[in-house]
């Protein structure tokens, strides 16, 4: 698609990594402007914001190199060739909940209410990285014979099904679920368990689309890693619920 926007010498400014700037910056926006109903400072928000994005994209490299070691030990002048690629979303998740919880040691924050906040950032920051990813021509699905339903890529060069875009979708619509059952259901985790379950869902779907996925797949059980994580997922997202309904706000934090 459009891997480069601009290129002036040896300056590259790529697709991909203008859509995570762009998340990033959307995202931050956001959660400063849920804090107040859960009861933290929106510069909180703000100063926490570079310990969630080095720890999110920290995890996300190295749990990428994990996944891809035999290619990183064969190319090991890759490691550290970071242009905004390389990476996976769950090994994403994780480096920023590490993140997350420094930030709440250093600034004095309840890290409930504050996963709880950035839950619905969380997923628009997706969405956004997702249409980076379609730009790029990464994560594209499976070829097709027409378009539509499938789209003409360079990079793979042929026609194959936009998944980034329908997972992009599918996560917007998660955002409006997840932002309507907070507030029917106001305790403390219900967020980031509707969030976990949404985003659970979603990557599974994704995962039949995908081009390559196929190659994780785990013999004997016809799922991928990534979708094995997603059930996981699903699960953590559950239990995050469930306990929900005994930790309820006051009515001042509930969510409005």
């Amino acid at each position: 698609m459009f891997p480069e926007l601009i290129k002036i010498g040896d300056f590259t400014l790529r697709s991909f990594g203008v859509a995570l700037v762009i998340s990033f910056f959307f995202a931050i926006a956001l959660g400063m402007k849920r804090a107040p109903r859960f009861g933290i400072r929106p510069q909180v928000v703000q100063d926490s914001a570079l310990f969630l994005i080095f720890g999110g994209i920290l995890g996300a490299r190295i749990t990428y190199m994990v996944l891809n070691w035999k290619h990183f030990a064969a190319h090991p002048n890759e490691i550290f060739a970071l242009q905004m690629e390389g990476l996976t979303s769950f090994g994403g998740m994780g480096g920023g909940v590490i993140g997350m919880f420094i930030a709440a040691k250093k600034y004095k924050f309840n890290p409930l209410d504050f996963i709880d906040l950035i839950s619905v950032p969380f997923l628009l920051a997706h969405s956004i990285g997702r249409i980076g990813c379609f730009l790029n021509g990464c994560c594209v699905g499976y070829a097709c014979e027409t378009s539509p339903p499938g789209m003409k890529f360079t990079v793979p060069n042929g026609i194959y099904l936009p998944a980034q875009l329908y997972d992009a979708g599918m996560v917007v619509l998660g955002i409006f679920a997840v932002m309507g059952l907070e507030r029917k259901f106001p305790g403390r985790g219900s967020s980031i368990g509707w969030t976990l379950i949404v985003y659970g869902i979603s990557r599974f779907i994704y995962e039949y689309w995908r081009i390559g996925a196929s190659s994780f797949r785990l013999d004997g059980i016809g799922l991928s890693q990534a979708q094995i994580a997603s059930f996981i997922s699903i699960l953590i997202g559950v239990v995050f619920v469930v306990r929900s309904f005994s930790r309820l706000r006051t009515p001042a934090e509930v969510p409005a």
